[in-house]
């Protein structure tokens, strides 16, 4: 018997999603580059690429340098931004407008820039409060429950810790 390869789409080959085009379709994919790409020897394949999508109705916005402003921003606060994520949708003009939440903890990773360590679970501001709390328990993800005050009026403090780093202001609950 044969031994299957596995498919890798590049950005610079298409041809391996072309029969995925209708699941495509009126849908919005926003793609956040920073300013490395644009000297990567592969930027003007990946803008090609672009090109092609949106001759074939598949919207394709690109964002650049949010994210490493927004780690930036954090660095001078003492915080490292170690993951977050944005998701746009399309309203019935047809703009582009913010479908969910964006940087907040729930969200976002954030951790403190003076306590981070490799190789070990980090301190944060966001919701992994809430997932070590789950997991020192044991939860089984299936059974519906309560999280306690305790642990809500932590994951808040928290919540407001990292609102006020960033903003320099109090949140308004």
């Amino acid at each position: 018997m044969a031994k299957r390869q596995k498919s890798h789409v590049k950005p610079t080959d298409l041809r391996g999603i072309l029969q995925y085009i209708p699941k495509f379709r009126d849908r919005i994919f926003v793609i956040s580059i920073d300013g490395a790409i644009v000297s990567d020897e592969n930027f003007a394949n990946l803008l090609l690429d672009f090109a092609v999508l949106r001759s074939l109705n598949i919207r394709v916005a690109l964002v650049h340098g949010a994210a490493s402003q927004i780690a930036a921003l954090a660095a001078e606060r003492g915080v490292l931004v170690a993951d977050t994520k944005m998701e746009f949708g399309v309203d019935a003009s047809g703009a582009m407008v913010l479908g969910d939440e964006a940087l907040t903890p729930d969200c976002s990773r954030y951790w403190p820039k003076a306590g981070y360590a490799t190789g070990r679970d980090q301190d944060s501001f966001d919701k992994q409060y809430v997932r070590n709390w789950l997991k020192g328990i044991a939860f089984d993800k299936k059974t519906p429950m309560a999280l306690p005050d305790d642990v809500i009026a932590n994951t808040l403090a928290k919540y407001t810790e990292i609102f006020k780093i960033l903003t320099g202001a109090d949140p308004v609950l």
